[in-house]
């Protein structure tokens, strides 16, 4: 599956609804197989506002993940502040 794909199986509003949340980056790490890749490791990257408490969003993320690729994936989730003008 390709990395818009991946966002996609992602709640997107819900992520931008969460404290502000912004959803900045996704990005998948293959399996080693030669000729059927699986992913082997997701990583999420969240924007959060200043001062915001990080919101608990690794296991909604995970069972979205772990759906849409038909087995367990690991999951991370990354949060870095995001300060707007």
């Amino acid at each position: 599956m390709n990395k818009c794909i991946w966002a996609r199986c992602l709640d997107i509003e819900f992520l931008n609804s969460v404290s502000r949340c912004l959803l900045l980056s996704v990005e998948v790490e293959q399996s080693n197989a030669a000729i059927f890749q699986e992913p082997r490791r997701v990583v999420v990257t969240v924007g959060i506002p200043p001062g915001a408490d990080p919101p608990e969003l690794a296991e909604r993320l995970d069972d979205a993940i772990d759906e849409a690729a038909g087995r367990d994936v690991e999951t991370s989730v990354h949060y870095i502040t995001v300060e707007r003008g």
